[in-house]
């Protein structure tokens, strides 16, 4: 009798044998972590567990956030930011080329750099600046008035 290929099954008989399965959800102590010192993401999908997320925790403190059109990218991303800047007293630096944020940075007090045609700033040269200094290398006499 020859190998039975997953094209010559239909979809029942695949659920029926449980090929595809969710992952398992992550142990609670990875999940949970001391809410004055990380930042709360949400709840699981399966158990509704609470997810905090802290950078003492992680091998690289890095966050991509993908999703389609509409799914809430933006929205995590504020509140993420509004959240860490309590908990940790971070800053941010946003590069919004869609100007998607302008209104919101001005919202929570920062400050919006608009940069004109052939403006740019050098992010290798602002090590060691003041953040005023940072903010005046990127103005130029055309940008200031779109600020």
């Amino acid at each position: 009798m020859g190998r039975l290929r997953i094209s010559e099954l239909d979809n029942i008989d695949l659920a029926k044998r449980n090929i595809f399965v969710r992952p398992p959800e992550p142990p609670e102590e990875v999940l949970m972590a001391d809410p004055t010192n990380s930042v709360y993401i949400g709840r699981t999908k399966i158990f509704h567990v609470p997810f905090y997320w802290t950078f003492q925790k992680t091998t690289n403190p890095h966050i991509a956030v993908v999703g389609i059109t509409g799914s809430g990218k933006s929205y995590f991303v504020k509140t993420f930011l509004t959240r860490a800047s309590f908990v940790w007293g971070t800053n941010a630096f946003i590069i919004d080329w869609a100007g998607e944020y302008k209104d919101w940075v001005k919202q929570t007090g920062g400050k919006v750099i608009s940069l004109a045609r052939g403006a740019y700033i050098n992010l290798l040269d602002t090590a060691g600046m003041k953040p005023n200094d940072r903010i005046k290398q990127g103005r130029t006499e055309t940008s200031r008035g779109n600020e």
